[in-house]
Parts: structure tokens; sequence; C-alpha cells
């Protein structure tokens, strides 16, 4: 599974940086994602977040989510 999103400018601040919203709705999916992996064949998983807590340490300009981790980068581009 691989999951995009195309970042606009309804997802940066004023600043030209990702909102913080739209980063946790990125953990919240990959970790969703994950979770409740299952092979074909096997009954579907589902789920629900209960709670999702975050703190961020700096702005994130660029970022990239892919299986088993989410990498800060420098500067995203817009697709």
């Amino acid at each position: 599974m691989t999951g995009v999103l195309k970042i606009g400018s309804q997802h940066r601040s004023r600043a030209g940086n990702v909102h913080g919203g739209v980063l946790c709705s990125m953990i919240d999916f990959a970790a969703c994602a994950v979770g409740l992996h299952s092979e074909s064949g096997e009954p579907k998983r589902y789920g629900v977040t209960l709670s999702l807590t975050t703190q961020f340490t700096k702005a994130v300009s660029h970022a990239r989510f892919a299986r088993g981790g989410a990498y800060a980068l420098g500067q995203l581009k817009e697709l």
C-alpha cells in the first residue's frame, strides 16, 4: 500500500511550512495501514484512532513518508 498526499497551498502555513495537522493525518494513516494490514485471503481488519499526540521540535518544509517511517528532508515539492 502506498499513500500519497499532494501538498498544496491549503496545506501550508503563512511561512510556507506544512501544517502540523497535515503531518499528523499522514502519521495516523501510516500507523493504521501498518497496524491493520492483512494478507490476501485473510479477514479485513478495521480500527479507529482514539488519541494521537505529537510534539514537533521544528517546522517541516519537506517530508517524505514511506513504509517504515517518515523522514523530514528539506523542502516539499508540489506534485
